[in-house]
């Protein structure tokens, strides 16, 4: 929803179904690459998740331009900045949470 939130605060109106539609669609790459874990192989499996990184970025960018209507695509590059700092802020938060959980 960082995606609706965003765009409202560019001056765009987006619709929940539009910003539900990017949030579900982004992170398939990333779902994706975890099958390259099955493969014994350390270039792969570094390689993969940085390529579903770059095509997660690439997916919100095209989302916030096409499906939310933003005109300008510097503000579209605005909105993929916003909710890529607000997902790895989110995560930088809860990695202690999982150490102390597992370890």
């Amino acid at each position: 929803m960082a995606d609706k939130e965003s765009c409202s605060t560019l001056g765009y109106e987006v619709a929940y179904a539009d910003a539900y539609l990017v949030a579900a669609i982004a992170p398939i790459p990333l779902w994706l690459s975890s099958l390259g874990l099955l493969v014994n192989n350390p270039f792969l499996s570094t390689a993969l998740p940085l390529s579903a990184l770059a095509s997660c970025c690439v997916l919100i960018y095209q989302g916030a331009y096409s499906l939310c209507h933003v005109e300008n695509r510097l503000k579209a590059a605005t909105v993929t900045q916003v909710v890529f700092g607000t997902g790895l802020i989110l995560w930088v938060m809860f990695l202690p949470l999982f150490w102390s959980v597992t370890g």
